[in-house]
């Protein structure tokens, strides 16, 4: 959980807190700003669950790229094909 989500909860709680105060007290300027604040507090948190989301896509596509690099490098000596096939054919086998 990264820190836009953190600040973002806590606008979103300070938001809630300050509708119902508005409420409370008859105080409908205070309402509106608290609903103001309650949303900018789910745009930070939902801003916050995306920006994970992405890093995470960016280091699986970083990895999956490292994979391919070996198998590449792998696949261009020539001594060293034959077994490699092999055990993807073996492998192919047992998954089907």
């Amino acid at each position: 959980m990264n820190e836009d989500i953190l600040k973002g909860k806590w606008q979103e709680i300070k938001g809630t807190i300050k509708e119902k105060w508005g409420k409370l007290t008859d105080n409908d300027f205070c309402a509106i700003e608290g609903k103001g604040e309650k949303l900018l507090g789910l745009l930070q948190k939902k801003y916050g669950h995306l920006r994970d989301k992405t890093e995470l896509e960016y280091k699986d596509r970083v990895e999956l790229l490292a994979i391919v690099s070996g198998i590449r490098e792998i696949m261009t000596k020539k001594e060293d094909f034959l077994p490699f096939a092999s055990i993807a054919r073996l492998r192919a086998a047992f998954v089907s």
